[in-house]
């Protein structure tokens, strides 16, 4: 589908070799992704960009990049390499067919939306339940433990949703899948690795290590 975009920053820079789209918040695959996830009117959608019509991945720019993209939006001085950090990607899965859920968070730029999101954001209680999910590739929901979190995620539609670890530093995230029965982590090896490393004992990470296919 051809979008028709008004500001002229929105237009492709042929000059660019990263060329990309500013989203416009009218559109309705953002008007889905903000009420989907909760992101509510202080979500700073300007600060969303891709590089196809087809939206298939939405990349996050921090306030200052947006700011001097808009100061070269006449003359298209910058030559970009690459910007910004993804945060959705379109829901391709073939478990997506029958889900609401078109549109699934990416785990390199969850924690610049956790701030904005109301809906689909599930806080554990403590360290060792969050452990528990990074210590498990595929969890039955009825295998959740306590019985509250248990009940939230029970509640849940099929689809992508954060599960989330409050600690003295700020915030920790993972991208969770919710199907029928089970919950399982939508996150790549590699982030699965730093998770690991940042989270759990040696004895802990050489425990699971075989499960996730870690060195």
């Amino acid at each position: 589908m051809t979008r028709k975009l008004p500001l002229e920053i929105q237009k492709k820079s042929r000059v660019c070799s990263f060329e990309f789209t500013r989203c416009d918040a009218a559109d309705p695959d953002i008007e889905y992704l903000k009420a989907y996830y909760g992101l509510g009117a202080d979500f700073p959608v300007d600060q969303l960009i891709t590089q196809s019509d087809e939206m298939n991945k939405l990349y996050f720019i921090s306030n200052e990049v947006s700011r001097f993209l808009y100061a070269d939006c006449e003359g298209h001085h910058l030559n970009i390499i690459n910007m910004g950090v993804p945060v959705f990607l379109r829901n391709k899965s073939k478990f997506s067919s029958n889900s609401e859920c078109i549109f699934r968070i990416s785990q390199d730029g969850l924690l610049n939306l956790i701030p904005f999101m109301t809906k689909r954001l599930v806080y554990v209680p403590d360290l060792t339940t969050f452990k528990y999910f990074l210590m498990h590739k595929d969890i039955d929901t009825g295998a959740v433990p306590g019985e509250a979190l248990r009940t939230t995620i029970e509640n849940l539609s099929t689809g992508c949703f954060v599960l989330a670890l409050k600690h003295e530093k700020g915030v920790e995230g993972i991208v969770m899948h919710k199907f029928t029965k089970a919950v399982n982590m939508m996150v790549s090896r590699e982030n699965i690795f730093s998770l690991h490393l940042r989270y759990l004992t040696q004895a802990e990470r050489e425990s699971v290590a075989a499960l996730f296919d870690l060195a």
